[in-house]
């Protein structure tokens, strides 16, 4: 098969699958990594359609607001309390399902805001982050942001969005794996070798030293409050 009608077919199963899986953040974050592609009236166009069409398959807007919307904008306000109790360090890493439910607000009729259901995350990155991490760990993930913004742009849209509406970044198992893929798709070799060589200055590693000395710290008082 010729290489274009290879990239073509990979696209077309990765969109297939994210619009009938119904995550409607996802196939939003994925729409926007197609813009190099496609020009911008055209993507928006397909975006719209597509996100619009995703109703007719497996939902409804009512019930997208009852189970998606508005149990979110709960969750959010509850983490935000949690956050104003433990607004440095926040409440440890990986401490999420323990310490939310006391934090949690009900309201009836709506999925997610009931005592009995169970809540594993802040269904977004950044309330999650300040839930758990505090003003500390949302600095790093700015500090995250800003570093792929110039490093791996094509990858900054879509991972705004998927941290505005989800979860994606909850274990160091999944920290890990997004430092894998954050290496620029354009020109690999090059991006690398201007980032090490940036490095290799003096003023570049004591910068990168007091990071990780930070980082470590943070973690370390977060595991043990």
């Amino acid at each position: 098969l010729p290489e274009s009608l290879k990239k073509l077919s990979m696209y077309m199963i990765s969109f297939l699958t994210i619009l009938f899986s119904n995550k409607r953040a996802t196939l939003l974050a994925f729409l926007l990594s197609l813009k190099s592609l496609f020009s911008k009236k055209v993507l928006i166009i397909f975006s719209i359609l597509a996100i619009g069409g995703s109703f007719l398959i497996k939902d409804n807007l009512s019930n997208f607001y009852r189970k998606s919307v508005a149990p979110r904008f709960l969750i959010w306000e509850a983490s935000i309390e949690g956050f104003k109790d433990k607004p440095i360090f926040g409440h440890g890493f990986g401490t999420f399902t323990l310490d939310f439910p006391s934090y949690r607000m009900q309201k009836e009729g709506v999925i997610g805001a009931q005592e009995t259901e169970y809540i594993v995350h802040g269904h977004s990155q950044i309330f999650h982050l300040l839930f758990e991490w505090g003003i500390l760990g949302f600095a790093l993930f700015v500090a995250l942001s800003v570093l792929m913004l110039r490093y791996a742009e094509g990858m900054f849209l879509p991972f705004l969005v998927i941290s505005l509406f989800n979860v994606s970044l909850q274990s160091f198992s999944q920290i890990f794996l997004l430092a894998l893929m954050l290496n620029p798709l354009k020109d690999p070799l090059a991006a690398s070798e201007k980032i090490f060589k940036k490095i290799n200055s003096t003023k570049a590693q004591k910068i990168l030293t007091w990071v990780l000395i930070i980082f470590t710290s943070v973690l370390l008082m977060m595991s043990t409050t």
